[in-house]
């Protein structure tokens, strides 16, 4: 076989799994939304790296204390602000300007309060739907940028589907997504957003139950270790200062291994 006869086969070859390979993504996206299809991509190019990480700061807008740290934090991080607190429009403009992910952190009911909270604060099981959408509305107000929510306490509410769907109903109205925190083993939350179909995914470790820097790092590791086995991973901290030194540190640790850090949105599906 001469060379001129290789070299046309190589490239037929070459142009056929090229055009399966767009005819195939083409039908894919064709027959269902580009959402659905996110995990599906995730395992696609899971070569090109270990493993996706996202990580949610729960906890913010009781100060701007920890604000400064935001630029010194070189990977997305989603900011999720406490809704109506003196820092609350503060803390989400600095996000904002930072690149960070915004995010209401949104007060649901639990099973036995451990704090005092405002009257209406805290989003009831027992509030109609009017009186949830009200809620809601005037939150984000307080929280420009917002482009997601996840539960603030909430063990009560969590667990009823229907009460979930109808909140999940009206972000998804408001063009977010919703993360579960999962502060109950049974959650309804990962029913309610299928039959709503609103963007959405759940917490996979808890970084810092414990504000000591060992444990801090132990848990990241765990993260990064799950990322690494399923292809993605969702950690969730809270707006310490020895968990934000921890982070930015065991970062860049994780990136030169790897490991790809990325907003909470795309770690969503549907």
């Amino acid at each position: 076989m001469n060379k001129n006869v290789q070299q046309f086969i190589a490239t037929s070859l070459c142009a056929f799994l090229l055009i399966s390979t767009i005819g195939t993504a083409i039908y894919i996206f064709a027959n269902k939304p580009f959402e659905k299809h996110k995990p599906l991509m995730r395992k696609i190019f899971r070569e090109s790296y270990v493993g996706q990480i996202a990580i949610i700061i729960d906890d913010w807008g009781y100060n701007k204390e920890s604000c400064e740290i935001l630029k010194d934090i070189d990977i997305p991080l989603a900011i999720s602000i406490l809704p109506d607190l003196p820092y609350s429009e503060f803390v989400a403009e600095i996000a904002h300007q930072n690149n960070k992910e915004v995010m209401l952190h949104l007060p649901l009911e639990p099973h036995r309060f451990t704090e005092h909270y405002p009257e209406n604060y805290v989003i009831m099981t027992s509030m109609n739907e009017n009186q949830v959408k009200e809620n809601i509305d005037n939150f984000l107000k307080t929280v420009p940028y917002a482009k997601g929510a996840n539960n603030h306490m909430g063990s009560k509410a969590t667990q009823d589907k229907d009460f979930m769907k109808l909140i999940l109903r009206h972000l998804k109205y408001k063009k977010m997504f919703f993360v579960d925190s999962v502060v109950s083993p049974d959650s309804a939350c990962k029913e309610a957003a299928k039959e709503v179909s609103i963007p959405f995914t759940r917490r996979d470790v808890f970084l810092d139950n414990l504000s000591n820097e060992e444990y801090i790092r132990n848990q990241i590791k765990k993260l990064a270790e799950l990322a690494k086995k399923q292809g993605y991973a969702l950690g969730i901290a809270h707006n310490r200062p020895t968990t934000l030194k921890v982070i930015q540190q065991e970062s860049q640790k994780l990136k030169d291994q790897g490991f790809e850090f990325v907003n909470v949105k795309t770690l969503t599906n549907y």
